[in-house]
């Protein structure tokens, strides 16, 4: 490979540079080539042998799973609640007044940062009620 590059230095023509490319990109399928059988033979090993560490690994994950289980909620009245179907409840009865409730905007100024993009004379023409030939055009298509 570096002769190939050095003789382009020095011979600058088209034919040395399409043989370099060539050549440049045969070694790099070759490359891909040896990266796949390593990882192939990296897999195989790792199948057959096995992993040392496994029952580390599920003891850890095991760990976590019971650290993040949820085992009780406070609900709406502050009180805490035990077992899975309470704790759904709460929960379900959570975000229905969450979502549920109604909101109240008072604030108008912030919607003065909004750059308007459609202009007095658009958005007139989008809320004119059509007239009958408009109507007519629009069906019959």
């Amino acid at each position: 490979m570096l002769n190939l590059e050095e003789s382009d230095l020095l011979n600058t023509s088209d034919l040395s540079r399409e043989e370099l490319n060539k050549r440049q990109a045969e070694y790099i399928r070759l490359m891909n080539l040896q990266d796949n059988i390593l990882k192939k033979k990296a897999q195989t090993r790792w199948f057959e042998e096995g992993d040392s560490n496994t029952k580390y690994f599920h003891s850890v994950i095991r760990e976590r799973r019971r650290r993040l289980q949820l085992n009780r909620i406070k609900n709406h009245k502050n009180k805490w609640v035990q077992g899975s179907d309470k704790i759904a409840k709460a929960a379900i009865q959570h975000f229905k007044k969450l979502f549920n409730s109604p909101h109240y905007f008072n604030d108008f100024n912030i919607l003065n940062s909004i750059n308007p993009c459609i202009t007095d004379d658009e958005n007139n023409k989008f809320i004119a009620v059509p007239d009958l030939e408009e109507v007519k055009v629009v069906v019959s298509v």
